[in-house]
């Protein structure tokens, strides 16, 4: 506010303006309501409360400190609202000045929202227009403290005439107290936020421009590219008061095309078999699987295209965003060509891609009844397809695995897991996805979806994909799905509240903290073994000299041995033996020691090999893992057709929220919003 400005506000609507001192002590009339009233007559005592009220709200004072600075007897100053709080030292003036601001911002917004409205209805704006210059109005005054009217906005951008918007102020009653003088541009130039767009108004009262006078003004802003001269004479002919045209338009850029791998098999199938007329499940009918044989090809890659740069109206280059590039991985079973856009199979079996990209063929493992005592555990490289149960306490390791039902066992897979029947008590680990009809005191951690037909109960989910319950229950358990919930009802009046992580990867995130342990590990090990590995060096090479020493003594002593031959000295004699004897078992001793130092030399080189090879592959894993997190964004949405209890806990990237009440048919998601004083939080919002 200019020190030739003054706040005032009608006493009777609470409508706020801004007028010069020199209108001080004379009549006005309000342009929302129509009362008449003396500037300098409408600066109560309501002001300052609310003032204070505002303080409160924005945390600048508290309740108390409004209330003393309200009760203390300030000389109250007509022509600036609030001044008793700068006087008081509650407030500074800055504070004070965003506070007047932003009552004559909520103030016009309440009389902007039915003017909208009324735009609307009478078919001279879309509700989408209303929205952005809504949105508009909000970010000029976070920028800039200032309030501008919708219907100001709504004229810069051509979709209203000023007469429009004046009528639509009539009918609200909103007259200007004091209109600022209007500008004396006769060309008005609007360029989009993304300056890909120009349109051009004539204002009222100008004498009817001449195209060049309107190519002058697009020079002017600096507009060079994609003018539209034919546009531009058709404004000039249609004259002042008309809608805005759209005078000039960037070139967008030509997209890039992202990569892509073409499959050419039924990536998940998840069939547990067919199910006859008496509802077995047939699991020798394989009619519907996939089966390669090798030199099949499995994908083809097309590589990422870059596009070409377009233009804005300023003759800026705007760049495509760059492609995307997808990996191409071969597993087991398969081979990928040596430009990486091709992976073939190298043998016979069952082709699966898990969730990382990896492409495999699995042979097959039929188990006729179930994996108990008569099998023991299974560790199997290819698709274990069981007929009956995976019993108690027996694990299975494997590519995939079918099966009729999992009671308390541990498994293992690279690919899918397809249970036709529930999983009770059992810990499931795949890269793929996990079908079952039903889960209890389960815990899965999946790479893909989880897919639960009935009824989910005690158990932990961590998936990287969607858990599809679309008919199922889910009670007393921890659900965290990347990419979203959907069910139809969680918790109960009478079960533990579940908590429903969306938008979260913990899977990834507990299996990148595991590869990394493993990594660290090996990492741990090598440097001990390097350390060892030193000290058998230099052990040796303290030994060598060692023995060097001893063979000189015992090759000494047995010189003087054969000089002393004949001498008849028994003493000398005996001494010398007895020196060779003690070289001797020194150099034994010595020798051996240098045999074992040298086989866990040797010992410690293969398993350096071995450590090698697998601490590649862990690092391999886990940059395979981060990629596939990175370019996979979760989707922090839930749905509950049905009822979602009170006191769920919902975790999302941003926030946590506990439920008050039962909430119907609920759809959210996690949003970042706007709020009235132009900050942005995170919420849970409905998806429309």
């Amino acid at each position: 506010m200019t020190e030739s400005q003054l706040h005032i506000e009608c006493p009777k609507c609470g409508a706020p303006y801004r007028v010069a001192e020199a209108m001080a002590g004379r009549t006005v009339s309000c342009r929302r309501c129509g009362a008449s009233f003396a500037v300098g007559d409408s600066l109560d005592r309501s002001t300052e409360q609310r003032l204070g009220e505002l303080a409160v709200r924005f945390h600048m004072l508290s309740a108390e400190q409004v209330a003393e600075v309200l009760a203390e007897a300030f000389m109250d100053d007509p022509n600036r609202p609030g001044a008793r709080f700068v006087a008081a030292g509650a407030l500074t003036a800055d504070q004070l000045d965003y506070l007047l601001a932003l009552q004559t911002l909520k103030t016009e917004r309440n009389a902007d929202l039915p003017f909208g409205e009324l735009a609307v209805s009478h078919g001279w704006a879309q509700r989408a227009d209303i929205d952005t210059a809504l949105s508009e109005q909000k970010r000029i005054f976070a920028r800039e403290r200032r309030t501008v009217l919708i219907g100001d906005l709504l004229v810069e951008r051509g979709i209203l005439s000023a007469e429009r918007r004046d009528q639509l102020l009539a009918e609200q009653n909103r007259q200007v107290a004091s209109p600022e003088p209007e500008q004396e541009t006769r060309i008005v130039i609007s360029v989009s936020d993304d300056r890909m767009r120009v349109v051009a108004t004539l204002s009222d009262g100008g004498t009817r421009p001449t195209p060049e006078e309107v190519e002058a003004e697009l020079a002017e802003f600096g507009v060079v590219h994609g003018i539209d001269g034919d546009a531009i004479e058709r404004l000039c002919a249609a004259g002042p008061g008309e809608p805005g045209m759209l005078v000039a338009e960037g070139t967008p850029p030509t997209p890039s095309v992202d990569g892509s791998v073409d499959y050419l098999f039924d990536l998940h199938p998840l069939k547990a078999g067919r199910q006859g007329e008496d509802g077995v499940i047939d699991f020798r009918d394989r009619g519907e699987i996939p089966q390669v044989e090798p030199g099949m090809v499995l994908a083809r890659k097309t590589p990422p295209q870059p596009g070409s740069p377009g233009q804005d109206v300023h003759g800026a280059a705007i760049n495509p965003a760059p492609p995307k590039d997808v990996g191409l991985s071969a597993g087991v079973g398969a081979e990928i060509s040596g430009d990486h856009t091709v992976v073939t199979a190298t043998a016979e079996g069952y082709p699966s891609v898990a969730a990382t990209g990896i492409i495999s063929v699995f042979p097959e493992y039929a188990i006729e009844g179930d994996v108990g005592y008569n099998t023991g555990h299974v560790n199997f490289h290819g698709r274990v397809i069981v007929s009956g149960i995976v019993q108690s306490g027996f694990r299975v390791r494997c590519g995939e695995l079918v099966a009729r039902e999992l009671e308390a066992t541990e498994i293992e897979a690279d690919g899918d897991v397809a249970i036709a029947g529930g999983i009770i008590g059992a810990r499931v680990k795949a890269g793929g996805s996990v079908k079952a009809k039903y889960l209890h005191k389960a815990k899965l951690e999946v790479l893909g979806d989880v897919i639960i037909e009935r009824e989910l109960v005690d158990s932990e989910v961590q998936c990287s994909g969607t858990l599809h319950a679309e008919r199922c229950k889910i009670l007393s358990s921890n659900i965290s799905a990347r990419d979203g919930v959907h069910t139809r009802e969680v918790g109960s009046d009478a079960s533990v509240p579940c908590t429903i992580a969306v938008g979260i990867d913990e899977r990834v995130l507990a299996e990148t903290a595991r590869l990394e342990e493993a990594i660290e590990a090996i990492r741990t090990a090598a440097q001990e073994r390097a350390g060892r590995l030193l000290a058998i060096g230099e052990r040796n090479t303290t030994i060598d000299g060692q023995i060097g020493k001893l063979a000189q003594i015992q090759d000494k002593a047995m010189v003087r041995q054969r000089e002393l031959q004949g001498s008849g000295n028994a003493a000398e004699i005996a001494q010398v033996e007895r020196s060779i004897a003690d070289a001797e078992t020194a150099l034994t001793q010595l020798f051996a020691e240098q045999e074992r130092l040298n086989g866990e030399n040797e010992s410690l080189a293969a398993l350096e090999q071995g450590e090698s090879e697998a601490l590649a592959a862990l690092e391999a894993e886990r940059e395979s893992l981060v990629a596939w997190s990175r370019e996979h964004v979760g989707k922090p949405v839930i749905q509950v057709d049905g009822t979602l209890h009170q006191q769920t806990l919902i975790r999302t990237p941003h926030k946590e929220t506990r439920i008050t009440g039962d909430r119907k048919r609920v759809f959210w998601e996690e949003r970042e919003v706007t709020t009235e004083d132009g900050n942005t939080v995170w919420r849970l919002t409905p998806v429309t």
